[in-house]
């Protein structure tokens, strides 16, 4: 999923849907994430003039981020545009444009199927995952690529774990499998953060980037009888400061 462009007025109207488009009028000052069941298009990339991107299985593609077709091919994945070219993605195979509406299909090394991508700098991230009934899961882990049809498998990161992109960098974090927050630069290989004080667990994740520091609230180690709420701050993602500030303000942050 990805954050896009401001688009200027005052209100999100969603004018119609059928099988074979998707339309909409986008009013606001603000940035919107196109993508999941409101919108029925996800994993939206571009080249600075087509928008292509997923509903169903199938490509969708706009001129005008408006109005939307929906291209006849195998099913994909994901779209990212990589090296150049649009690429979407499926466990198998790789569909490759470079005007988002012809298409050609070429074999890939992915061995499992797609459940979440990122882009990073000039290449892509997925983490893939297969079940089989009878020997269960089967077929994880994480992928990065640079054109989207050779993929290798990332090291020194658990598989499975929730990824975000900040700034030029990505983030893995992982509550259960190798728990803790993971960094890089790349893609290829990640480092783990030694953040002295905070502990991983389920929902832990929330680094953000504000005036000119990254920036870790632990929800988990707050103390309610004083109403005080644990920050980790660091510029460089080595050094890190402990600080706590009230719990209302970490919420409205």
């Amino acid at each position: 999923m990805k954050k896009f462009v401001s688009f200027l007025c005052s209100i999100i109207f969603v004018c119609g849907i059928s099988s074979g488009a998707l339309a909409y009028t986008v009013q606001c000052d603000e940035v919107y994430d196109f993508a999941g069941p409101r919108y029925g298009i996800s994993y939206i990339d571009t080249d600075g003039s087509t928008f292509v991107g997923v509903r169903a299985g199938k490509i969708a593609v706009s001129d005008d981020f408006e109005n939307w077709d929906l291209i006849k091919t195998d099913d994909v994945s994901a779209v990212e545009y990589l090296d150049g070219k649009f690429r979407a993605i499926h466990k198998g195979y790789t569909l490759v444009s470079a005007d988002g509406r012809n298409w050609e299909k070429q074999d890939n090394n992915l061995p499992a199927t797609v459940q979440s991508i990122i882009k990073n700098k000039n290449s892509a991230v997925v983490f893939v995952e297969d079940y089989d009934i009878n020997s269960g899961r089967s077929g994880t882990g994480t992928y990065q690529s640079f054109d989207g049809i050779n993929w290798n498998k990332v090291e020194n990161i658990p598989e499975g774990a929730t990824m975000t992109v900040i700034g030029d960098k990505i983030f893995f974090e992982s509550s259960v499998w190798m728990p803790g927050i993971y960094v890089s630069d790349t893609g290829a290989s990640f480092e783990k953060l030694n953040i002295d004080g905070f502990e991983v667990k389920s929902g832990g994740m929330h680094m953000e980037y504000r005036d000119g520091e990254y920036v870790q609230n632990d929800f988990w180690r707050a103390d309610e009888g004083s109403g005080i709420e644990y920050l980790y701050t660091s510029t460089d993602l080595k050094n890190w400061e402990t600080t706590t500030v009230p719990i209302k303000d970490c919420l409205n942050a």
